[in-house]
């Protein structure tokens, strides 16, 4: 139950980074890839550094299995898609505050888990995740100035 309220702080403040973005499906990938991107960086320190869980299988990063991050992409896209044309069916329109809050909060969240995770020695990750990071938002930041 945590782990589902967890993914919607997730895909809440990743879909605001591309809500310029008017295909479907290029707004489920990239908005999808920023939800896996937080996982990247999430599951090494609940996995490694915290042991909040333990996987049965293994994967080459950290020791988490590939699965999980196609799943959570496969979970990602389906929900994205369907928010996104919930809000073109409702006519939704954009706060800039709550955009820039969900921003602050996406990237407060993943530089917590990005100190925890240099703290107790693990440097892939981080760096892994603020590359992704910095490439994505750079992408939306050009998107809606255009």
């Amino acid at each position: 139950m945590t782990i589902g309220f967890a993914w919607l702080l997730v895909v809440g403040s990743s879909m605001v980074y591309f809500l310029h973005i008017k295909n479907a499906f290029l707004y489920a990938i990239l908005t999808s890839i920023l939800a896996v991107n937080m996982d990247l960086i999430i599951d090494p320190v609940s996995f490694v550094v915290k042991e909040y869980w333990i996987w049965e299988g293994t994967g080459f990063y950290y020791g988490i299995p590939n699965q999980n991050f196609i799943g959570w992409f496969s979970v990602s896209f389906v929900i994205q898609l369907g928010l996104f044309y919930l809000k073109q069916w409702k006519g939704f329109s954009s706060d800039p505050i709550w955009e820039a809050r969900l921003r602050v909060l996406y990237f407060l969240v993943m530089f917590m888990f990005v100190l925890t995770a240099m703290m107790n020695g693990l440097w892939v990750g981080p760096v892994l995740v603020l590359t992704i990071f910095t490439v994505m938002a750079t992408f939306s930041v050009r998107g809606r100035s255009a």
